[in-house]
């Protein structure tokens, strides 16, 4: 079930009045067919590609911008420029960190290209990756794979719920998404009622020994 943004318009002695809904909420893959759709990733390049969004939440604009000084020489931190030329710093995690490693040792031929992601075969082989390139290797491995939904997007989406899922304070995911305003980075968090239950009565647990919320006298 898909909810799409809708538009009101209201109108007065003042003007017109437009209230608009938040985005549709775009749901994170699973964790099966993400394994499914890596499992038919045959290069080390796409598997990179891959996980620096799933793992990293890189956008694919983040990940085509990439060059090869970007990482730092012991593996450990990327460096992104995001939109607006800003730029930020995430650390690696192992499985990027030797995915990147093999991807250069193995992969990636003698070019003058400092791009980090480049054409492996073909006429173009050592140019940078372009953004129609990124978009038929998906195309291709969501045919192959039969996982119909990964896209970039989609990929970095579930990096920003997992990180939710696994109590990533807001503020810190909003600077590790490159996300100039947290109200963005809410589109990433789903509480289900129960968990919301939980943490109302958590607080309330916590509140109750200063006396506020004692039951009233009859």
């Amino acid at each position: 079930q898909h909810t799409h943004a809708l538009h009101f318009h209201s109108r007065s002695r003042r003007g017109s009045v437009r209230i608009k809904e938040p985005h549709r909420v775009v749901h994170p893959l699973k964790d099966a067919q993400v394994l499914e759709f890596y499992s038919s990733l045959k290069t080390w390049r796409d598997r990179s590609i891959m996980l620096l969004m799933w793992a990293e939440g890189l956008r694919a604009a983040e990940v085509l911008a990439l060059t090869v000084d970007d990482i730092d020489p012991q593996g450990q931190d990327l460096r992104i420029l995001g939109k607006g030329d800003k730029q930020r710093v995430m650390p690696l995690a192992d499985v990027v960190s030797l995915t990147l490693r093999l991807y250069g040792q193995l992969e990636r031929p003698t070019t003058d290209s400092q791009a980090m992601f480049v054409v492996l075969k073909g006429p173009r082989r050592g140019q940078p990756l372009s953004a129609g390139g990124l978009r038929t290797i998906f195309r291709y491995h969501r045919s192959k794979s039969g996982v119909t939904q990964a896209n970039p997007h989609r990929f970095r989406h579930s990096f920003g719920a997992n990180m939710t899922r696994c109590r990533v304070p807001l503020l810190v995911l909003a600077r590790m998404m490159g996300h100039s305003s947290p109200h963005t980075t809410m589109r990433y968090v789903e509480l289900e009622d129960e968990e919301l239950r939980n943490h109302f009565q958590q607080a309330l647990d916590a509140l109750a020994p200063r006396g506020l919320l004692d039951a009233p006298e009859p």
